[in-house]
């Protein structure tokens, strides 16, 4: 489990690997150790790090976001179209989550 860092080891906003405390609910507390100077640089890369990949991906995990929401409406569009008709029509999705119903 990676903890969620808001201000721990001078880390803010994002999911980096600490010491923890977990619990089956998830995360119960974050350890946070007395580093020296030279101790926090490596936390500090890291996290660094992370957030540059945060920043490169979060155009692509908005595109990712907005495609699944679409197919949850399909999915709903999709059961909809066979409780009112189930052996009338087949809806058939297409690439863009469009649908033509056709006969079964």
């Amino acid at each position: 489990m990676l903890p969620y860092l808001e201000g721990e080891y001078g880390i803010q906003n994002l999911f980096v690997g600490v010491p923890v405390k977990a619990r089956r609910e998830g995360i119960e507390k974050i350890f946070e150790a007395r580093l020296t100077e030279e101790g926090t640089r490596g936390p500090a890369q890291s996290a660094a790090a992370v957030k540059e990949l945060v920043d490169v991906m979060a155009p692509s995990w908005a595109e990712v976001i907005q495609h699944s929401q679409n197919f949850a409406a399909c999915d709903d569009f999709v059961r909809q179209a066979r409780l009112a008709a189930p052996q009338a029509v087949e809806p058939r999705p297409t690439r863009d989550c469009r649908f033509h119903l056709s006969a079964p």
